[in-house]
């Protein structure tokens, strides 16, 4: 939940293993910004083509499915400008 009005200019993600299905979405508020993002051998990121206005209180959810079993740790970057 942002603390203070911003504009996300991209959002990169990381782990400590990567399995072919794995793929990752990202909501603001519910809605969908980034939907079924697979992943590569190597962190990555998205920068978005329009930047997206938040204000504060704006939620932002990174969900990250692998459906291998295997435990793995994710690491999420939300970039982000404000006054």
């Amino acid at each position: 939940t942002l603390p203070t009005d911003a504009e996300l200019i991209s959002i990169a993600c990381g782990c400590s293993r990567y399995d072919i299905a794995d793929n990752w979405d990202v909501r603001v508020n519910g809605e969908v910004i980034c939907e079924s993002i697979y992943t590569k051998d190597l962190p990555e990121g998205m920068y978005l083509m329009a930047i997206l206005q938040l204000e504060a209180g704006d939620r932002i959810d990174f969900y990250y499915h692998a459906d291998s079993g295997v435990g793995k740790q994710v690491w999420v970057n939300y970039q982000m400008l404000k006054d």
